[in-house]
């Protein structure tokens, strides 16, 4: 069975759109490729860094499993790049070693690196490598940081009534999973933490690692976000870090809504398990003033049991006047709906932070 990613033009359409990832790579491919050089592009795609790397003097064996070879062949020939590009539509992990390369390029990251599912592929191609060969990306971080205030849709829907129809049994069964985000820099609070470190083409370490970070403000804890930085070249790094302007964005580990204050600190362990599944789990304690005050363990892929215990509801004055408020949204009595609403924003306490989301 081969290995690869069998997608739509659309997807492909998305990668050279993507001008940060684009331009990194051209910037990369003019410092590190003399002409004359062997390239091995591994998963070429639709063959645009072997394009890059043809332009630039090199001779380039372009592979790609996937039927997309025969459009990246397309490109070469239109381009003028028959004599310097050879596009083979083969298995990687399978192939035999043309010849031997000065340099192993490839964009083989993905949102958090393992879900490209290329480790393989990088890990054969260094049977390519010439001795003291390069390769472009040279090292790869992974980084975590935790993320507070912001909206998680996957988890914020159970909280509240759906039509007078009460949904919180499914509030723990949502946090035992990741969705992709695309967070804005003031979502962080603290510094990111490195957690993984590959350098390829060899293969990667394991995937577990932990990290401390002392919260620096007040917030509702949303969660432990994940992205990737990448030296594709002295001087020349790709990040899809919170605030970066790529096609990646980045995962988001779901937690329970902690309320945190600045000088808490956090504890996370976070690793992933051998497979075909790519299971993560995660653990994360929350210390005040030298005492672990709370502490949860989640697991994709294994959700929690449906019995598990309900959220209570919120008590206060905000929650009695978000509770009518849904009731006359029911009702279709708008107006006073929005009266409601109003009174919660301006008697909401500070106990009642949990509904800050739901207000809005």
């Amino acid at each position: 069975m081969k290995r690869g990613h069998s997608l739509p033009l659309e997807y492909h359409r998305i990668l050279l759109d993507d001008l940060t990832r684009v331009e990194a790579y051209d910037r990369a491919i003019r410092r590190l490729i003399r002409p004359g050089d062997v390239v091995l592009d591994v998963g070429t795609g639709s063959g645009l860094l072997a394009l890059l790397a043809a332009r630039r003097g090199a001779r380039v064996h372009a592979v790609e499993s996937m039927p997309v070879a025969r459009l990246a062949r397309a490109f070469v020939e239109q381009n003028g790049f028959a004599d310097a590009v050879t596009v083979h539509e083969a298995d990687l992990v399978e192939m035999a070693p043309v010849e031997p390369v000065d340099l192993i390029l490839g964009e083989f990251i993905g949102r958090f690196l393992v879900d490209d599912r290329m480790m393989d592929a990088v890990d054969a191609a260094g049977r390519w490598l010439k001795p003291g060969g390069r390769c472009c990306p040279a090292k790869i971080t992974l980084r975590i940081a935790p993320v507070g205030n912001i909206p998680v849709p996957q988890i914020d829907l159970w909280a509240k009534p759906l039509l007078g129809l009460d949904l919180r049994s499914a509030a723990r069964w949502s946090q035992d999973a990741m969705s992709n985000v695309d967070l804005p820099p003031g979502a962080l609070l603290a510094d990111p933490a490195d957690w993984h470190v590959w350098v390829p083409p060899g293969p990667p370490p394991p995937f577990a690692g932990d990290a401390t970070f002392r919260i620096e403000r007040k917030a509702r804890f949303s969660g432990i976000v994940g992205f990737f930085e990448a030296e594709l070249a002295p001087g020349v790094k790709l990040s899809s870090g919170p605030g970066q302007t790529t096609h990646w964005g980045q995962v988001l580990f779901h937690t329970p809504p902690l309320a945190l204050e600045p000088g808490d600190v956090l504890n996370v362990h976070l690793e992933m398990e051998p497979g075909e599944d790519l299971d993560f789990w995660w653990r994360v304690s929350q210390v005040r003033d030298g005492t672990e005050i709370a502490t949860c363990t989640r697991q994709t892929g294994y959700p929690a049991e449906v019995d598990v215990p309900i959220p209570p509801a919120p008590v206060g004055p905000a929650a009695a006047h978000l509770a009518r408020a849904h009731a006359d949204l029911r009702r279709g009595h708008l107006a006073s709906a929005i009266a409601a609403m109003e009174d919660a924003t301006r008697t909401a306490t500070p106990d009642e932070d949990a509904l800050a989301l739901d207000i809005w």
